[in-house]
């Protein structure tokens, strides 16, 4: 999947209704829409405190026709784009260990976060300024998104490399050696020739 999207100006239902009363920039509202259907059809199987998750930081659960290169958005959409990723950096952090539980609906935070740093401004609004500021911004951005991010995963981390280092000492204690763990792991993603030859 892709994890490009694109950020959106939607007219607030006031202004559908005819309440006109709100003025300038009544219209500035965006949301995220984005333009990989599988990434959209990920979060509607998602369970529904995902999808809060993403609608409360500004994240629609459809998607929107670009015709920009993958990994590319254009400049004019930078600070949104911030903003929506420190928003939803805040309401991970907020759900706490509760996401761990949580059906994503095969939608991976981690190829997100990988897509947020490739991605490069384009456009009219001053090409190379955004390409200069964004890798820092971006930075500071994502570091809460990332740390929210590992304290889901951290734990099962910690787990599986505790596990991995009890095998690999019980394989060493029954005469296997020191390529016993290398063996083991061959087994597990089933490559068997390579694991026979180990011996």
């Amino acid at each position: 999947m892709r994890y490009d999207f694109d950020m959106v100006y939607v007219i607030p239902e006031s202004l559908r209704t005819g309440d006109l009363d709100h003025g300038p920039g009544s219209l500035s509202e965006q949301v995220a829409l984005w333009r990989d259907p599988e990434v959209a059809k990920s979060l509607q199987r998602a369970d529904p405190e995902v999808q809060d998750l993403f609608r409360d930081s500004g994240f629609g659960l459809t998607t929107h026709q670009s015709d920009l290169e993958p990994d590319t958005y254009p400049a004019m959409d930078d600070d949104a784009r911030l903003m929506a990723v420190n928003l939803l950096a805040e309401n991970l952090h907020d759900l706490g260990p509760a996401s761990k539980r949580m059906d994503w609906g095969g939608f991976d935070l981690d190829e997100f976060l990988d897509h947020l740093d490739r991605a490069v401004p384009i456009g009219s609004i001053s090409t190379a300024k955004g390409l200069k500021k964004a890798p820092t911004s971006l930075a500071t951005q994502l570091a809460p998104l990332r740390n929210a991010f590992m304290s889901r995963v951290a734990p099962h981390l910690f787990v599986a490399v505790v596990f991995f280092l009890l095998i690999n000492y019980g394989l060493q204690a029954v005469g296997i050696g020191d390529g016993g763990m290398t063996t083991f792991l061959r087994v597990l993603v089933g490559d068997f020739d390579a694991a026979t030859s180990d011996f």
